[in-house]
């Protein structure tokens, strides 16, 4: 298969994707997934390289959110604070976003401002957005579903530990999915990913509570 035809078969891929994504926004009124599902088509499709992209219903399909109408394109490259803080910053990953929201919300209850900030993107990662909470707070917890050993919450916390040492005020710490294949059935699902009280138990330990 030539490089052409490769290229066809990836720009067919995404938009059928992005097809659908407003087949269903238009069909609801609302879009299943989070905004970034929508976004996300219509960049590959703009796109002068071939890619392709993957959605999993475990990470986003069950979250329901309202998204803009036409033509709205969330860049890559630039990570969004979900939620400001003064006391500890929290980089969350895809679906953990929405688990570390929920940990933000039970650390507010114990006096903890935590600052929720979503990469959205991992090549290129925002490496100035998150050194510049890290800066504010002094303090990170790294979260991501995925597995400890070699994942992305490596990469990103040597980043911070390289790029922001100076304003640690401890070392920063890991919530990552259990090591074990991945359950299926509910209760064992939930032990395998991280919960907001994983988190916030994390969370305390970086702030010595």
């Amino acid at each position: 298969m030539n490089q052409r035809r490769i290229v066809a078969v990836a720009a067919a891929v995404v938009l059928a994707l992005a097809t659908w994504t407003a087949f269903t926004a238009a069909r609801t009124g609302r879009e299943r997934t989070m905004m970034i599902n929508k976004s996300t088509p219509v960049l590959h499709v703009k796109s002068v390289e071939p890619s392709v992209k993957f959605w999993t219903e475990r990470f986003g399909f069950k979250k329901t959110v309202e998204v803009p109408e036409g033509d709205h394109v969330v860049p890559i490259g630039v990570a969004d604070v979900k939620r400001a803080g003064e006391d500890v910053t929290i980089v969350a990953t895809s679906r953990m976003v929405q688990v570390a929201l929920a940990a933000a919300e039970l650390l507010a209850a114990d006096g903890i401002s935590a600052e929720v900030v979503d990469p959205r993107s991992l090549v290129p990662l925002d490496v100035a957005t998150l050194v510049e909470s890290v800066r504010k707070t002094s303090r990170a917890v790294v979260v991501d579903g995925g597995y400890r050993q070699y994942g992305v919450t490596g990469e990103i916390a040597a980043t911070l530990a390289e790029q922001a040492f100076d304003w640690l005020d401890a070392p920063v710490l890991r919530v990552c999915g259990k090591d074990v294949p991945m359950p299926y059935a509910a209760n064992l699902e939930k032990l395998a990913l991280p919960q907001p009280e994983d988190i916030v138990a994390a969370v305390k330990a970086v702030c010595y509570r």
